[in-house]
């Protein structure tokens, strides 16, 4: 469709603009437009801030303009102008091309901070005594837009409210929710894709589907939806429970590229930004919109150091079994491998083995890795597995088998399962940097690649890696420059063999990355039962109901210390003398382990607490 059939379009829909504004109730004791445009405008005279036709001699604001940003804000003029249809295309340009101009104008804004405030008042004065009601209507798609990718400066944001709430009655309050939401969204990574432009035709927020396996669920979306929104709506669905490390996908319709929104894309368009960007940039932007080159998908993203439960357990079986099929999830050995399909087999067919059914399933679903033998020689391997568990005789349900398949999965893949946080820059122990690494997120900890070398990621491929079970603290997170609250860091101290290490990361996700860290670690603690003294106790009394230990006794918990710990006192028996009682709670360090601490890990803890100040051993 061409450029004069949009304007049509636009005059149809937009037949609320003409006589009358939207409320003012909202700005009153707050600068207009124009009092702002005859304060900070370099040109003083009343033609400045009303539409015009044409160039402009310099940018509006009289401000300082360098590093080439008076050059692009001009560009900008001449792109509003013709996104508007105030000026023709350019020879070189296509009828259809108004989303490149769109993306041209809020990339310009993303990008370069300092002209944030010139684009809002250059789109501001072309709606200012615009005669031309397409015009208008064009102009006020635009704000929206441009109010969904980047917010202007503390100086001008209460005058563009103002502006927008005197704006078209019908429109007005789109336009004050997409400024709204920016307000706490923040500033896109990229610039307005093909479905805003649509929303914003509509006044409406994107709708489209999400799958996860078991089912699916229409979901609402506008220019600053996140991840952690989009989920909450799934959750909405009877066949989903909340739990940690879900994550949803951006991914090409065959799904073979998946982008996680969970780190790297604090919004979900600039997610869909990229995969536009795969169709053809002549396509006309309302194709692209139609047609979505993109799918959204809820996937099991890493698991949580403890088990979850089964409330998610067909979903994760299933995504289990699709990316096996994939070839995801590659298995270590071919009797694993010979397990996992009897498993599959039980699951699907029950306690009965037949030979012909099994041959059949192993034929018609092959997974990654089965290309070493032929199928009749897995249907062997299989069936040897399937006895070894003895289902005949203990017949189990089908959900038990799935939990078994998904602990294999958490012990084999938790590098596959993992949160990727790309670009962090770490500081080892003080004194050896290490750029551009990636910080994988997993139930065994943490693990340091080069992002580089992320998407080959494999289990024992890592430069090195900070279990979660030798965790002694996760600082607080601070800004590493001042004139940069974005960058931030924190420090992750563990113990060794050879002591204590720290582990500085430098990252523009901190928040997001220190967060998963700190809930898997604290969700450790809470659910550890076991301590060690850092501090000897004296029981008062040879009756006492107290237990006395000494520094670097393990301390075994009847429950988990989240259970025990009241009011600053615990119960618990003392590995060394057998005798059990109350103890003072800051006596002890909680180890990180969901299960029995090794000989080797009690003695790097006992190293750690008898190197460090008393107060100090047993805070986290």
């Amino acid at each position: 469709m061409g450029d004069t059939l949009e304007l049509k379009e636009i005059d149809s829909a937009f037949t609320f603009l003409g006589e009358g504004t939207g409320n003012d109730d909202g700005g009153a004791n707050t600068m207009s437009y124009v009092q702002f445009a005859r304060k900070y405008f370099q040109d003083k005279s009343t033609s400045s801030y009303k539409h015009k036709r044409g160039a402009i001699t310099g940018p509006l604001l009289k401000q300082i303009w360098g590093d080439q940003d008076a050059e692009r804000v001009l560009t900008v003029w001449f792109t509003i102008q013709r996104f508007m249809g105030d000026l023709p295309p350019k020879d070189d340009e296509e009828t259809s091309d108004n989303l490149q101009r769109v993306q041209l104008i809020c990339n310009t804004g993303i990008t370069r901070a300092n002209t944030r405030d010139e684009i809002y008042c250059q789109v501001c004065k072309q709606l200012t005594e615009n005669p031309n009601k397409v015009s208008r209507a064009r102009g006020y798609i635009l704000l929206a837009l441009i109010a969904g990718c980047f917010l202007p400066s503390d100086a001008f944001i209460d005058v563009l409210r103002r502006f927008m709430h005197e704006g078209p009655p019908a429109y007005s309050p789109f336009l004050l929710q997409q400024l709204e939401r920016t307000q706490r969204g923040g500033t896109r990574h990229h610039p307005t894709t093909a479905v805003e432009m649509m929303m914003a035709f509509k006044r409406a927020p994107v709708e489209f589907m999400i799958h996860f396996y078991v089912g699916s669920h229409t979901v609402k979306c506008d220019s600053q939806s996140t991840n952690d929104e989009l989920i909450a709506q799934c959750y909405e669905h009877d066949e989903l429970s909340p739990e940690l490390g879900l994550t949803v996908y951006i991914t090409s319709p065959s799904t073979e590229i998946m982008t996680s929104l969970s780190t790297g894309y604090s919004h979900v368009m600039d997610a869909v930004f990229e995969y536009e960007n795969l169709m053809s940039s002549k396509a006309d932007w309302r194709l692209i919109s139609q047609r979505r080159p993109w799918l959204a998908v809820l996937r099991k993203e890493c698991f949580a150091p403890w088990f979850e439960g089964t409330a998610n357990l067909q979903l994760v079986y299933s995504q289990i079994m699709d990316g096996m099929i994939r070839g995801f999830y590659v298995c270590d050995t071919v009797d694993d491998l010979a397990m996992l399909l009897a498993q599959r087999y039980y699951i699907k067919y029950g306690h009965v083995l037949k030979p012909q059914k099994l041959l059949k399933q192993l034929r018609s679903q092959p997974v990654a890795g089965m290309h070493v033998k032929t199928p009749e020689e897995w249907a062997q391997l299989a069936t040897t597995a399937f006895d070894s568990k003895e289902y005949y005789g203990n017949a189990c349900t089908s959900d038990d088998v799935k939990v078994e398949v998904v602990q294999y999965a958490r012990e084999h893949w938790f590098i596959e399962f993992s949160r990727r946080f790309l670009h962090c820059d770490l500081v080892v122990d003080g004194k050896k940097t290490m750029d551009d690494m990636a910080v994988l997120v997993n139930c065994k900890g943490l693990y340091f690649f080069e992002s580089k070398a992320v998407a080959q990621a494999a289990a024992g491929g890592e430069r090195f890696c900070a279990p979660f079970d030798q965790f002694v603290d996760v600082s607080p997170l601070k800004p590493v420059h001042e004139d940069d609250q974005e960058l931030q860091e924190f420090s992750v101290s563990y113990v060794t063999p050879d002591g204590l290490s720290t582990v500085r990361v430098e990252t523009r996700e901190g928040a997001r990355l220190r967060e998963l860290i700190t809930q898997f670690h604290q969700g450790v603690v809470y659910r550890s039962k076991y301590c060690i003294a850092s501090l000897d106790y004296r029981a008062p009394g040879n009756n006492s109901a107290f237990l006395s230990f000494q520094q670097g006794d393990l301390i075994l918990l009847p429950k988990m210390w989240a259970e025990v710990d009241e009011a600053g006192w615990a119960t618990g028996v003392c590995e060394r003398s057998g005798a059990k009682g109350d103890f003072p709670a800051a006596n002890v360090f909680v180890v990180p382990s969901l299960k029995r601490p090794t000989t080797a890990l009690l003695s790097m803890f006992v190293k750690y607490i008898k190197t460090v100040e008393p107060a100090a051993a047993h805070e986290l």
